[in-house]
């Protein structure tokens, strides 16, 4: 019956060796190497809405947003954003040794020379199978030649016509007959039923066939979509950003006699209201996408399971043909005149006593006592009956003095669950190890992986070797500051003053990512832009965060109502005049004179949520020239056309005028004002990721709110 076998598995009857195969699950299941860097995705605000972000994104999604009042008013220009994360190029998609690249070039290493010159591999040689076919049709050719003759020189001894009569006449023209039916069985042995040249031959055919058939079903898969990464990526990310937008949480001020709204926090949601830029989100985009990489794979093993069936049915033929084995002729003078002696009786074979099959796990070729069939462990088995350890190896089944030493990573059955040992616990091998063709586990050296007791362990068939997580064994818990995830990154040349705030390069003030002051602890500076205790440990920028709200809650200012004409309060809203450096980009210039201010009508605060439009993916450079694309999604490109209509629409829009336009306050206006105050306090909040750690030109990208 034909074997079932996946892509890896047919895969290694072409390879001489199996050791550096990539496993699907290796490239892309649980615990593989990281497809995206870990800077996670990288979110930048107030960008040239004409800029090309191929050379800086691998994946990446742009959009627009205009920022409204309560009633639905705009209050500010339309705002470009763009968010995206780049791929490990390095360490995954550049590197020839990493699991993706083994991936794609085994296949075409161990197949394409079976395929075309020089026909042959390093183990695999379909003209051995010719040879031994002529060598067959040759054997065939001689008896074909010579059995006539032996015949003839039978008849002619001891006839009528022959001079040479007698006993021993007699006895020599046995012999010759005795040759002619020796002969004749050995040939009609080698021809039928089975025919050894056909079936050998059938064998070669089909192995190139296989072969064939092999190479030209993984060059189909190669260029479908899903086999490429960065487009799994694309399509993940897309899926998940189809209709995201920016929110911004507003608050209170209160400077001097101005009152009014300012955005707070600046974020952009996916379709489930997630923020993008928190840790571990783009964790959950490349799971999807190794996913649909894995699920697509089912175009190889179908390939696999047809062309493998085909070659085992031709091989089991021709291996049960070879395993009756050639009639062996029996050739001596006959005695007295008796015919042939017939063939000796199994059972007195003095090379095999008692006439025991050759292969009988309990007597090898050599007879009783000769090497015997390792016992196998079942997988999940305990101590119980049927799961008695190999002779000579310990309960614990774990590596001892021998090259096992050292081990940490657990031996899987074929369904990925750990091997258990008689005591239950799970057995261990070095890190790195394999398992031969025998069963036997071998470290990363070679070396045979050996018990306590030093027997070799054994694995059952279909067993694997399991891995250790990325950046090796857990070593405990994470401290607070450790992860990069969760430490304060700050621009170049800022510094941390005695009183615990941050300024920046030219002094100026930063606030966190919420848009609160930073408040360190005492001893706290930056190494290497990161912000550092006492200790010289990374601080927790999670809990530096609450730090810092608690105290800008404790220290904001209470806003003072101003009565208006209908009796209500309401909040003014200053722009920072004509001079620019508004309270936030876009709303500079939209009072009706020098200096004046523009607000909220009867205090109506803005929507947190801004209308977003537009919103476009698109994949690096480096994706393109490998052949991903947005094209090849039809939904994406759809949406990509709809948006750029949206954006050409926008385009044109005037800025908001006096429906926004509310009395001016006292000293706002002319020269008898504070035209400056409000610059004087410009905010410099970056948008979650800082501009500066992505080393981002801020010449031609603002990254900051206010500038």
């Amino acid at each position: 019956m034909p074997v079932s076998k996946n892509w890896e598995e047919a895969l290694k009857v072409f390879m001489a060796d199996t050791g550096s195969l990539a496993d699907r699950n290796s490239v892309a299941g649980p615990g593989s190497a990281r497809w995206t860097t870990t800077d996670g995705v990288r979110v930048l605000k107030d960008i040239n809405p004409n800029q090309d972000w191929s050379k800086t994104f691998d994946v990446f999604w742009t959009g627009v947003a205009t920022l409204q009042d309560a009633n639905g008013q705009n209050v500010a220009s339309p705002v470009h954003f763009v968010a995206g994360f780049n791929i490990d190029k390095k360490n995954v998609f550049d590197s020839p040794t990493s699991k993706w690249n083994l991936w794609f070039s085994d296949p075409k290493k161990n197949l394409a020379p079976l395929v075309g010159s020089p026909f042959k591999n390093e183990v695999v040689n379909p003209l051995s199978f010719e040879h031994a076919a002529a060598q067959v049709t040759s054997i065939v050719g001689w008896f074909d030649e010579w059995l006539p003759t032996i015949k003839k020189w039978g008849d002619a001894v001891d006839s009528g016509t022959d001079e040479w009569k007698g006993s021993a006449a007699g006895a020599f023209k046995k012999f010759l007959n005795v040759i002619h039916v020796e002969m004749s069985k050995v040939r009609l042995d080698i021809t039928a039923p089975s025919d050894y040249a056909a079936l050998i031959t059938t064998a070669k055919d089909q192995l190139k066939a296989s072969a064939t058939g092999m190479n030209t079903a993984f060059d189909e898969w190669y260029v479908t979509r899903n086999a490429n990464g960065l487009n799994v990526l694309h399509d993940a990310f897309w899926k998940v950003m189809s209709k995201a937008e920016l929110q911004v949480t507003w608050k209170a001020y209160s400077y001097g006699d101005m009152y009014g709204y300012e955005p707070d926090v600046w974020k952009i949601v996916d379709n489930d209201k997630s923020d993008i830029s928190q840790a571990y989100w783009l964790d959950g985009v490349e799971s999807a996408a190794k996913a649909v990489w894995i699920a697509n794979l089912e175009k190889l093993d179908t390939a696999a399971k047809n062309h493998l069936g085909l070659l085992d049915t031709a091989y089991s033929k021709l291996a049960g043909a070879l395993k009756e084995g050639v009639y062996q002729p029996n050739i001596s003078m006959p005695g007295g005149g008796t015919g042939p002696t017939p063939p000796p009786n199994p059972q007195n074979n003095p090379l095999n006593p008692g006439g025991k099959n050759p292969l009988d796990e309990k007597g090898g070729a050599g007879g009783p006592g000769g090497p015997k069939k390792p016992p196998e462990l079942k997988p999940g088995g305990g101590a119980g009956p049927g799961n008695k350890p190999p002779s000579g190896l310990p309960g614990s089944l774990k590596p001892g003095s021998g090259s096992g030493t050292g081990a940490g990573v657990p031996l899987l059955d074929k369904n990925g669950k750990p091997v258990l040992g008689p005591d239950g616990k799970p057995v261990l091998v070095p890190p790195g190890s394999r398992i031969g063709k025998d069963g036997k586990v071998y470290d990363p050296k070679g070396n045979p992986v050996l018990g306590p007791g030093g027997k070799p362990v054994i694995a059952p068939p279909g067993a694997k070797v399991g891995q250790l997580p990325p950046g090796g064994p857990p070593q405990g818990p994470l401290q607070p500051g450790s992860s990069p995830y969760d430490q304060i990154r700050l621009p170049e040349g800022a510094k941390v003053l005695e009183n615990g705030t941050v300024v920046d390069a030219n002094g100026k003030p930063l606030l966190d990512s919420n848009g609160n002051p930073y408040t360190l602890p005492k001893g706290a500076t930056v190494k290497d832009g990161i912000v550092v205790g006492a200790d010289g440990k990374p601080i927790s920028r999670t809990h530096q965060l609450l730090t810092n709200a608690e105290h800008a809650l404790n220290s904001r200012p209470v806003p003072k109502p101003n009565t208006q004409s209908g009796g209500l309060p309401s909040f003014e809203f200053k722009s920072g005049g004509t001079s620019g450096g508004g309270r936030f980009p876009g709303l500079d210039g939209l009072g009706s004179g020098g200096g004046s201010g523009s607000g909220l009508v009867n205090g109506a605060q803005p929507k947190g949520i801004a209308a977003t439009v537009g919103g476009m993916t698109g994949i690096g450079e480096w994706g393109t020239q490998r052949g991903a694309s947005v094209a090849g999604n039809p939904a994406a490109a759809a949406a990509n056309a709809a948006a750029q209509q949206q954006r050409d629409a926008l385009q044109g829009q005037a800025p908001p005028q006096s429906p926004m336009m509310p009395p001016m306050s006292p000293g706002a206006g002319g020269a008898g004002g504070q035209p400056n105050q409000g610059k004087d306090r410009q905010r410099t909040t970056w948008l979650t990721e800082d501009e500066e750690v992505w080393g981002t030109d801020t010449g031609s990208v603002s990254g900051v709110i206010g500038r």
